[in-house]
């Protein structure tokens, strides 16, 4: 008989004296006893309540925006107001009331607070994060496992809970993703996920299997794509160089005109600096998305970029383990050109010894020959350095100490990281060594490669203008008028018209050195010295954002008026012969303009694509209209020539000219020399 009554709302003990079961109780008719009205909305003003549905409660709802606070309420006076942030128009269910729209809160019968940090979705009453963004646990005084747990009690909606109904410790800072889309945060997690293809903190880096186009992570081709790919690249750069020596073959000893090999080199440097600017501020700027068929454009973008460090990020498609980091890189920076100086050097010495042991070579015409030699050798160092120097000058920039970056992981500031802005996977807390390496190479290499060119090419210019001095003091009045004629006109009107219909013009005849043709055969003789200034351009506009991004407003503010100094000074003295070249690097550097121009804004989210499109569109104009031109006239030049010759003449180019003298002679008198 106690048994019953226990489970009828009566209470019964241990000498089966049953009392019926208090207000603020009620019998549930599966478990012994009396049980308290849960907290929440719920209180019981009678007695001896019970159940009609077995395992259910017998509580009276609270008025709308009301709750119990401790539970166990026997009247409406104890349903009290919901807490501030709850929505006080719904009944309160199993915790004082639900949160307002973008509330939170960290109490399941406690207040909510406003979610005011970037990044929190607080859609059901509890802190996650949305896509974009990502915070780490891994701090003192946060306990990811507690917070779970107190989502999950928050998640349930019923009287018997667990002791997980608070999180009392501290939150992570949340951070936006360096590209918003590699933060996916979609599989339910608390701790944020990356999108498919990425890793690492904030998301920055590839997967296995992955590489980056513009930090941009894109699955790997099969591996017969990469082989068609890299042999179509060895191919071509094989075509590049077979018709490059056949020009020099055909031109050399002529520099009184100016050949189709030099508005070549010309176009294609102007290619190269535009591309190793805008490459750099594609890879820091997030906001294009690179999807569809903008991958390949962006591919190409990369590699025109002409960083040659990063071209081992593709062959990670063959091994996960070629994957270089910040310091592998700037090793190799560092390195590449030192090899690049000191192999001529050795090679140039071992032939010398070799040629002087096989007397291979009269010895009056030892020293002329060897002179040749080193003018070319000098010429291929001068070359190298200088394609490279951009991309070499990225890979010291971003080891210095301002290229790291500060995360504050508390609200209070007492945790905090520092990692590479380049790699956000590198730590800056072991890198003393390298960043005292990153300035002594800035000396030696930044700015003594250029310091050193200006200072060569001021003493040619020197050389010339006494040379001139002495040859116009042997001329009449009458052959000096002529003579600044001629020269005004080379100057002034040197070429008008595009590669495709320009006939070769007399140009200066002083400059005979290739490397000094290569620096300075495209600008007028009072501007001998602005390819040093184009190699400070390259290096200027792109030094802040490697050190501290677009989201420095210094950085914004600088870059966007170096863009505009160089444009004015390339409006205001026009330093090139040809004015369609000018015209050109005047096209390039507007576009490199418009670039920073929209780095520097953020882009409405309904205005992304449409501007990325056409953003990307006009940086390959620049590609189209240079290329397009250079590979109709190379085409036209070859059918005219024809092929075989080429190849012969090519078979016969030799950067030893004493090899070939005494068959070149014998070509020479011959009546016939087929």
């Amino acid at each position: 008989m106690a048994q019953y009554f226990n489970s009828s709302g009566f209470s019964c003990d241990v000498f089966y004296m049953c009392v019926p079961c208090k207000p603020g109780t009620f019998s549930d008719r599966e478990q012994d006893g009396c049980h308290s009205c849960p907290r929440g909305g719920f209180f019981q003003d009678g007695i001896g309540q019970v159940a009609s549905v077995r395992g259910q409660m017998a509580c009276k709802q609270c008025n709308m925006g009301t709750y119990v606070k401790d539970g166990g309420g026997s009247s409406t006076k104890d349903c009290e107001v919901c807490p501030e942030g709850t929505n006080q128009s719904t009944f309160a269910g199993y915790r004082a009331c639900s949160c307002k729209e973008n509330y939170a809160r960290t109490d399941r019968y406690g207040p909510c607070t406003l979610c005011q940090e970037d990044g929190l979705n607080c859609s059901k009453d509890f802190k996650t994060l949305l896509p974009g963004f990502m915070w780490t646990w891994e701090i003192p005084g946060a306990n990811l496992s507690n917070y779970n747990k107190y989502i999950d009690n928050l998640r349930q909606e019923k009287r018997l809970l667990d002791s997980f109904t608070s999180y009392n410790e501290t939150f992570p800072v949340i951070f936006e993703c360096p590209r918003p889309d590699s933060c996916a945060n979609d599989n339910g997690t608390i701790e944020g996920t990356c999108a498919k293809g990425y890793q690492g903190w904030l998301c920055f880096n590839c997967q296995p299997d992955y590489y980056s186009v513009l930090n941009v992570c894109v699955h790997c081709p099969s591996l017969a794509v990469l082989i068609i790919e890299t042999c179509t690249f060895a191919i071509v750069c094989v075509l590049i160089m077979v018709f490059l020596l056949w020009q020099m073959k055909n031109e050399d000893g002529s520099h009184e005109t100016r050949t189709i090999l030099d508005v070549i080199i010309a176009r294609i440097k102007i290619l190269l600096g535009f591309y190793q600017v805008v490459g750099e501020i594609f890879t820091s700027f997030h906001d294009i998305k690179w999807t569809g068929p903008l991958i390949i454009i962006g591919s190409f973008i990369s590699s025109l970029e002409m960083n040659i460090l990063k071209l081992f990020v593709r062959p990670r498609c063959y091994d996960d383990r070629l994957v270089i980091n910040p310091k592998i890189e700037f090793i190799l920076a560092v390195t590449i050109p030192l090899a690049v100086m000191i192999s001529p050097v050795v090679f140039f010495s071992v032939k010398k010894i070799y040629v002087i042991c096989r007397q291979m070579i009269d010895t009056k015409n030892l020293e002329r020959s060897f002179e040749g030699l080193k003018s070319k050798l000098f010429t291929y160092v001068v070359v190298l350095l200088f394609i490279i120097y951009p991309s070499v000058c990225s890979s010291i920039f971003q080891l210095y100490p301002g290229a790291c970056k500060t995360f504050f992981l508390d609200d209070n500031s007492r945790y905090y990281i520092k990692r590479l802005r380049s790699d956000l996977d590198v730590s800056c807390d072991n890198l003393g060594t390298y960043n005292a390496l990153a300035y002594v190479f800035t000396v030696l290499y930044i700015i003594g490669f250029p310091a050193s060119l200006l200072y060569v090419l001021w003493l040619k210019w020197r050389q010339r203008n006494v040379h001139d001095e002495k040859g116009l003091r042997q001329l009449g009045s009458d052959e000096v008028a002529k003579h600044d004629q001629v020269h005004e006109d080379n100057d002034d009107d040197d070429e008008d018209s595009p590669l495709l219909i320009n006939d070769s013009r007399p140009t200066e005849a002083a400059i005979t050195t290739p490397w000094l043709e290569f620096l300075c055969e495209n600008y007028k003789d009072n501007f001998w010295f602005w390819e040093i200034i184009e190699l400070t351009r390259k290096v200027s506009q792109t030094l802040l954002i490697t050190l501290y991004g677009w989201e420095d407003r210094l950085t914004v503010l600088l870059t966007t008026c170096i863009s505009v100094i160089f444009l004015v000074l390339h409006a205001r003295y026009r330093p090139m012969k040809s004015s369609y070249e000018q015209s050109l690097q005047m096209l390039s550097l507007a576009v490199i303009f418009i670039n920073v121009l929209v780095a520097a804004n953020k882009i409405p989210d309904t205005y992304e694509d449409p501007v990325s499109i056409v953003l990307i569109l006009l940086n390959v104009l620049v590609l189209v209209i240079i290329t397009g031109e250079v590979l109709c006239t190379v085409i036209l030049h070859i059918k005219n020539a024809g092929l075989v010759k080429i190849l012969n003449t090519v078979r016969g180019a030799n950067i030893f000219p004493w090899r070939k003298k005494k068959s070149y002679e014998r070509r020479r008198t011959s009546p016939n020399p087929e």
